[in-house]
Order: C-alpha cells, then sequence, then structure tokens
C-alpha cells in the first residue's frame, strides 16, 4: 500500500503525548479514511473506530456513545478513537471538545481523530482541534503507486479509486522504461468520478448540510468551473452563460460552496494588500484535473494531440496542487493581471496588509512576499 507523507505525519501526532484532537479533513476519495485506519492501527493501542452512517446516525448523542465505548478501553491504559464522517453532524466540534475536556480532568489517556470533508473554524492554531488536510493526490504520488505517466496524471488524476480502470500497458522498449500507461476504461472512470465523487460530494458534503434553493444552478455552475478552468471570468459573464442563475451574489455563494467541498473554487485577484470587492472576477480553478478531464468528453488521447486542452489540464494540476497544500504553510492562492501582463499563481503570506507594501509592489508584485 502506498504511504502518503501525512500517514506518518498523523501517526506521529497519535504516538505523541496527549495534547489535542486531530482533525484529518479534504475532499471525497483521497484516502482520509484509509490513512486514519492505518494510523490507528499503527499506534499499537486499544482501538474504536466508528463511521458516521443512516442518517438516523448523525446526532450528537451518537458521538456520546462512541465515545464512551473508547472510554471503557482508556480505563486500562492508553486508547485512540477515531470517528468518521464526523463534518455531517451539526455542534460536533463543540462537543468532542467537551468531551475532551472532561477527559483531561479525569486523567484518561485517550487520544482521538475525527475524519470530515471540512475542517471546524475552530481547527486553528493553539486550539483542541489540531488540522491535517489532505487533498488529492499529487503526480509524484500517482507515478510511484500506479506507475503513471505524465499525460496519464493529467488526465486521471487526484483521486486514487479510479486507478483500477488505468491498466498498465505490457510495453516493451522505450514505452515500458518511459512509464507508459495504456487509456483506461473510460466509461467506468468517469462513472467512479462523477458518482463517488462529484454527486457524493454534492449529495452529502454541500445539499446535506447546506440549504441550497437551486441543485440544478450548483451543478450548472461545477460543469462551467470545469470548462473554463484557469481562466479568470466575471461573475456576470457566469451568470450570461447559466440561465437559472438569477444574481452574481447566489453564484458566488455556490462557488465557495463548492470550493469548500474540494471540487472547484474561484481564486481571488492578488491586489498587493487592498480590501478584495466581491465584483472582482475570480479564476475558476478545478481542484483535480480528473474533474475536467471526466467532464470533458475528451478522451486520453487529447492530451497528446490538443495542446490547448493539455495546457488546461497542466494549469489545473498545478493550481490544484497549490490550493491543495496553501492551508498547511500558512498562503493564500491568487492570481495577478494587468493589461496584457499576468501572472497565473501568486502565493500571498496570509496576514500581509497593505501596509506593509509600497506603490510598487502593489502594482508590479515586486514586494509582500510572492513567490
Amino acid at each position: 500500500m502506498h504511504r502518503r507523507p501525512v500517514d506518518t505525519e498523523l501517526a506521529a501526532r497519535i504516538a505523541e503525548p496527549r495534547r489535542a484532537i486531530t482533525v484529518v479533513w479534504g475532499p471525497r476519495q483521497v484516502g482520509k479514511t484509509t490513512s486514519a485506519k492505518a494510523a490507528v492501527a499503527e499506534s499499537g493501542m486499544a482501538a474504536h473506530y466508528a463511521s458516521v452512517g443512516a442518517p438516523a446516525t448523525h446526532s450528537l448523542g451518537w458521538v456520546r456513545r462512541q465515545w464512551e465505548i473508547a472510554r471503557a478501553s482508556a480505563a486500562l491504559g492508553r486508547a485512540v478513537l477515531a470517528l468518521d464522517g464526523i463534518s455531517h453532524i451539526p455542534g460536533w466540534a463543540e462537543e468532542v471538545a467537551a468531551l475532551w475536556a472532561a477527559d483531561t480532568h479525569a486523567g484518561r489517556d485517550l487520544r482521538v481523530v475525527v475524519v470530515g470533508t471540512q475542517p471546524p473554524r475552530e481547527a486553528t492554531e493553539g486550539s483542541l482541534l489540531d488540522s491535517l488536510h489532505l487533498g488529492p493526490w499529487t503526480y509524484a504520488e500517482c507515478r510511484e503507486a500506479f506507475g503513471w505517466e505524465l499525460d496519464t496524471y493529467l488526465f486521471c488524476g487526484g483521486y486514487p479509486g479510479g486507478a483500477p480502470f488505468v491498466e498498465a500497458a505490457a510495453a516493451t522498449g522505450a514505452g515500458a522504461a518511459a512509464g507508459t500507461v495504456a487509456a483506461p476504461d473510460l466509461d467506468a472512470w468517469r462513472a467512479y468520478v462523477t458518482d463517488q465523487v462529484i454527486e457524493a460530494t454534492i449529495a452529502r458534503d454541500i445539499l446535506g448540510v447546506n440549504r441550497v434553493e437551486k441543485p440544478a444552478l450548483l451543478r450548472q455552475l461545477l460543469a462551467l468551473a470545469c470548462e473554463r478552468s484557469g481562466t479568470v471570468m466575471s461573475y456576470t459573464a457566469m451568470r450570461d452563460r447559466l440561465p437559472e442563475a438569477g444574481n452574481t451574489t447566489t453564484l458566488a455563494h455556490y462557488l465557495a460552496l463548492l470550493g469548500a467541498a474540494g471540487l472547484v473554487t474561484g481564486l481571488p485577484k492578488y491586489t498587493g494588500g487592498a480590501v478584495r470587492q466581491r465584483a472582482s472576477s475570480p479564476k475558476l480553478a478545478a481542484l483535480a484535473p480528473a474533474l475536467v478531464a471526466a467532464l470533458s468528453g475528451r478522451t486520453l488521447a487529447d492530451v497528446r494531440r490538443d495542446p490547448a486542452f493539455r495546457g488546461r489540464l497542466v494549469r489545473t494540476a498545478i493550481g490544484a496542487y497549490l490550493v491543495a497544500r496553501a492551508p498547511a504553510s500558512g498562503l493564500e492562492v491568487t492570481y495577478w493581471r494587468q493589461g496584457e501582463r499576468a501572472v497565473d499563481f501568486v502565493l500571498e503570506e496570509r496576514g500581509t496588509g497593505a501596509e506593509e507594501r509600497g506603490a510598487e509592489g502593489r502594482a508590479a508584485g515586486a514586494e509582500g512576499r510572492l513567490l
């Protein structure tokens, strides 16, 4: 089994002296459950793993029941509790913090890992909730785990569950040496991405926990963002393309929901520390190249023979890589454009303000820790 770097980090957090609840979060189908189960097993401690299942279990009472089961093990020594899918339970962060505090007061050595698709606002430095983000798989990970060449990653990359549909070619000579990979079973692969990633995310992680008046518009916006991934598009232009849009405020809200769920986002324009306006045009960005390819109707061969399509996938893959690593790095991913000049991605340290930058830095990006 391929071991992601974050797996080592999670195992280390469980093994260290009890200090905080570890929140493992990220989009669907990137291996959060696999990582959590492996780290718990590796700890060698008495363990209790529980996953939120049917809607009837979506209650704080369910959390308390699982916690009591784990406490019985902690009475005999060190123990670890893993709660999977917890972001679907309203108010879970406050509840687990209270239960954790009670264990601390009682002197129980119960380590806790919670797994969800989004972090709570309380998961910040210095709190009882210690955040650990898992993003879509990188090219290096897919190459190491599955032997994929770059073009295969640009088409299929991000979700390891799609690997069974990408068959390794029985190639010889130079092709085999280069790690050539045959075309995937496109029908099965697209079904996996659309059903297990896109629709499952929309149904459970967005519609299941948010009020969305126009689910059809949400899906149309997702498709548009994948179609135009890597390009700047105003909300007015989006509204003109989507007949049910109504107003730009709704589109901005829906794009934020899709971004929080790890599907697509709108990168803001770098302004040199000036207050960003909602009316500014975002750069649309799918958060894994597989999302673009699955909804495009194109084939893997198109990556090699269509430079424009390949370029869009390259920009998508780079943007997705940066966005996935921004939370742990304390960075915000933006873009910059002025007239004919443009920078695809700007990495800006959070908390740097306009007073720290001169006029030249605001105009040309010469200051403000641009990477």
